[in-house]
């Protein structure tokens, strides 16, 4: 049986600086965290924008938050929810998969709808929390 390998590929780091430049256009600054498939963006307002690849799923994901409370970070699926985006999935890599592609659809979501989130507004966070409660409400 072949394991997946534990580390991103090679062009995950570039793909995710040139799709998402339009966070650092934002004044987003870029953080190492030392995590080969994790890329983290803060803002001098204190919302930060991770986005990860999970190798064993080929799943590219992102998440935005706020500093001091990164537990109740929102997830892109999330966002889009509460945004009302048509689409409220987040993005996966094909094993032969582009990874700039990959990334630029993310970013392409998260630039069209997490304006709020971006701005640190707390109404969007409030809305992400209560999506969670409701959802949680069903299984209790």
């Amino acid at each position: 049986m072949t394991r997946g390998r534990a580390t991103p590929p090679p062009d995950f780091d570039g793909a995710v600086s040139a799709a998402f430049g339009f966070v650092e256009a934002r004044g987003f600054r870029r953080e190492n965290d030392g995590d080969e498939s994790c890329v983290t963006y803060e803002s001098p307002n204190g919302v930060f924008v991770r986005i990860s690849y999970d190798w064993r799923d080929r799943y590219l994901g992102c998440e935005v938050g706020q500093a001091g409370h990164e537990q109740d970070a929102m997830t892109i699926e999330e966002l889009l929810t509460v945004e009302g985006a048509p689409r409220a999935r987040g993005v996966f890599v094909a094993p032969d998969g582009n990874f700039l592609e990959a990334a630029k659809v993310l970013a392409d979501l998260l630039s069209q709808f997490g304006g709020r989130a971006l701005v640190c507004d707390p109404a969007v966070f409030e809305e992400v929390l209560g999506v969670r409660r409701r959802n949680t409400d069903r299984y209790s």
